[in-house]
């Protein structure tokens, strides 16, 4: 589907973008869930479906189909709601970049609450990456290669989403093997994650992502 979308032309894509006017009083619904599939172009598309491959294999202990679905649309949904309610009606959005953000904040911390340290070493690469973003933009070379700009908003509403799909399964706590088959043992990090402080962390990382996507919404 993402790759008929995004061999379909600027036509297409600009039916299908995530447009906050077009969506309300404009009534076109199916935008906040489109916006996510349509691409600039097929460099913009094959970047996000690396990505996505890559998020398959570095998570493949924790991300099963299930929970691929469930933190998706969660995290699609944060970014489509705080897409329209921070930035001006005009303004679009398209990519599944977002989404992709949403899921490897979700694994890192399922990947800490089982006690691995490779999931805190996601967490702060993704901090550090988003930091980057606030401080000194999108790399010129990454514009010209996706063939557009690039919405840091997005990719922070997309970790707010990833970290409210964590929240709404307890995603901080040891060994919560939930439905998603994670099995694991309570140990090591996982355990000092296992109760208040885990809850902690977690409420600090979303007050960090509210506080960037205010200012990116200001400097938009």
């Amino acid at each position: 589907v993402e790759a008929a979308v995004a061999l379909s032309g600027e036509g297409l894509r600009a039916a299908l973008a995530l447009r906050g006017a077009a969506v309300w009083p404009g009534g076109e619904l199916w935008r906040l869930a489109s916006g996510h599939l349509v691409h600039f172009g097929p460099a913009h598309l094959a970047l996000n479906l690396a990505g996505m491959a890559l998020i398959a294999l570095i998570l493949r202990g924790v991300l099963t189909a299930g929970a691929l679905g469930r933190v998706g649309l969660v995290s699609a949904a944060v970014i489509s709601a705080g897409w329209l309610m921070l930035q001006p009606p005009g303004a679009s959005y398209v990519g599944l970049s977002a989404v992709l953000h949403g899921l490897f904040v979700w694994g890192g911390v399922r990947l800490v609450a089982r006690g691995d340290a490779f999931g805190a070493l996601i967490l702060a690469g993704l901090a550090a990456k988003l930091g980057h973003e606030a401080a000194a933009g999108a790399l010129p070379a990454t514009v010209a290669l996706i063939g557009g700009p690039v919405s840091h908003l997005s990719h922070v509403l997309g970790t707010l989403g990833g970290l409210v799909a964590a929240g709404l399964r307890g995603g901080w706590r040891a060994g919560d093997g939930g439905r998603d088959g994670d099995r694991t043992g309570d140990r090591g990090a996982g355990r000092w994650l296992g109760g208040l402080p885990g809850g902690l962390l977690w409420a600090v990382a979303v007050a960090a992502c509210l506080w960037l996507a205010r200012f990116h919404a200001a400097a938009a």
